[in-house]
């Protein structure tokens, strides 16, 4: 059981990698178009 935690572990800790690796660039690229004031939640929702 341990064995499928391990796998499981990596398997979300890489892939969360791989998400900010990947798109980590064009939000924050994104962000920076944003105005001051709003709220900054909704449009890294999307």
């Amino acid at each position: 059981m341990a064995d499928y935690f391990t796998i499981f572990t990596i398997g979300l800790l890489s892939s969360f990698g791989h998400c900010l690796g990947m798109c980590g660039g064009f939000v924050m690229a994104y962000s920076m178009q944003l105005k001051r004031g709003g709220t900054l939640v909704s449009p890294h929702v999307l």
